[in-house]
């Protein structure tokens, strides 16, 4: 069985988020920059949330969440920037070191970067459960952010 076994796969390849806008620019036609995303449940010691992972070519840009991200249709969604992550999670699902748990995909599809800074990103989700335009914004100068359906 495959292990994420380096100790890479906790920590950053950049600075949290620097790699993803130092990639992205704004674009408004779609399908200009279309990339992979995928959400894993992650479970550890009877616990779990979810990580939003999106594809930036060299890394994945990564927020937690206590729910799935499709329940924004009802309200918006806490969430917490984690450092980019490897981009091996697009298709990993298993046991990962360290005692560091397991994760499960819960969705996966693509996603359309229409704009990204350090404070806000809009996207759009073409994913089994996760579908929509879509804004995640910082809500302080720390890492905390919040999901919420964009406004047409």
């Amino acid at each position: 069985m495959l292990m994420m076994s380096d100790s890479h796969d906790k920590w950053p390849v950049s600075p949290a988020g620097q790699a993803a806008e130092a990639g992205l620019s704004r674009t408004d036609q779609p399908g200009s920059d279309q990339r992979r995303f995928v959400v894993l449940r992650h479970e550890q010691d009877g616990h779990h949330h979810f990580d939003l992972m999106i594809d930036t070519g060299a890394a994945l840009a990564t927020w937690k969440m206590s729910e799935p991200p499709e329940t924004i249709r009802v309200s918006p969604l806490d969430c917490v920037r984690l450092p980019d992550h490897r981009r091996r999670y697009l298709d990993y699902e298993g046991p990962l070191t360290e005692n560091r748990g397991e994760v499960t995909r819960h969705d996966a599809g693509y996603c359309i970067v229409h704009a990204c800074s350090a404070a806000c990103w809009e996207v759009t989700f073409c994913g089994g459960e996760f579908r929509g335009r879509v804004l995640l914004e910082r809500t302080a100068q720390s890492d905390n952010w919040s999901l919420r359906v964009a406004s047409a």
